[in-house]
């Protein structure tokens, strides 16, 4: 028998890719639905809900999360390194950190192509074809929204790779009344609602840079670079040794990693010390891609 089996919501899905027109990588976040289509096997089930949703979902996390999904044709192979070369930055990284693409462009349809041909030449014969669609989340009118890329470099996990990514909220409170003017504030230093936060301890050309940073809190610089000049960051995690160059316009130095439980208490200091406000009136949510993050 001839049937479609979904499954709503099978994962989340936290990336990078490769903004042709822009030449920079963007930090993007789905929910993804999957549709199989098939006949029922001799359990009369296409596949088991338990085991087909793990498998799947395995694949997506393998090929695709936490990667900077670009054309194949862009990136230079070496000794299982990728080296990505743009007008404006210059990428080394180990090859799991891309999701190579075998078309012109990146796209959400070229993606979503791609997954779909590589699960399915791992699902059983009975399945025949597979749909997968991409959601972002849905906000309300008065939230506000951007996109970030980072990467931890103490991260056990995928999280280290330089260049991943996620698309989300940001909400502030001032003595616990919700703050759009602060949330808008935030987000519009970001150019075009995006930005990369790094580490500063990353930095190697900190000597050229720090004295263009005219913020400091928690031991060291906070803010964005008040020059266009190229950032030089590096740094040797369990994957492998990442290395870029990237626009400082583009950037948000941060004084200690960026992980999102940092990135809510840094984004906290500096509200207090370009609003003057004590810290213990504000309180920051800051979201890592849809429906997770901190608050502080």
């Amino acid at each position: 028998m001839s049937v479609t089996l979904f499954y709503q919501n099978l994962t989340l899905l936290d990336f990078a890719y490769w903004d042709e027109n822009e030449q920079l990588p963007l930090g993007e976040s789905y929910y993804v639905d999957l549709k199989l289509h098939g006949h029922t096997d001799e359990e009369n089930v296409i596949v088991d809900f338990s085991l087909g949703k793990k498998q799947i979902k395995d694949l997506i996390d393998d090929l695709a999360d936490h990667r900077l999904a670009i054309a194949q044709h862009l990136v230079k192979e070496q000794d299982g390194y990728g080296v990505l070369e743009g007008r404006q930055i210059y990428y080394r990284a180990p090859l799991q950190a891309f999701c190579l693409l075998p078309d012109k462009t990146y796209s959400a349809q070229a993606l979503k192509t791609y997954l779909e041909q590589q699960i399915l030449s791992k699902l059983p014969k009975n399945i025949k074809s597979i749909e997968l669609d991409f959601r972002q989340e849905s906000l309300n009118s008065e939230d506000v929204s951007f996109q970030y890329i980072h990467g931890l470099k103490t991260h056990y996990g995928n999280c280290q790779r330089l260049f991943h990514g996620h698309s989300n909220t940001l909400k502030v409170w001032i003595d616990d009344q919700r703050n759009h003017q602060w949330e808008q504030k935030i987000v519009s230093l970001f150019p075009q609602n995006r930005i990369h936060f790094c580490f500063w301890e990353n930095v190697q050309n900190k000597a050229e840079l720090e004295p263009l940073i005219s913020s400091q809190a928690l031991a060291g610089p906070i803010g964005l670079i008040e020059k266009p000049l190229s950032v030089q960051i590096s740094y040797l995690a369990n994957q492998g040794e990442y290395q870029a160059q990237y626009p400082s316009e583009h950037l948000f130095v941060l004084p200690i990693e960026s992980t999102v439980e940092n990135i809510s208490l840094c984004l906290k200091h500096y509200i207090s010390l370009q609003g003057k406000i004590d810290l213990n009136r504000i309180r920051v949510q800051a979201f890592e891609g849809i429906g997770k993050g901190a608050i502080t």
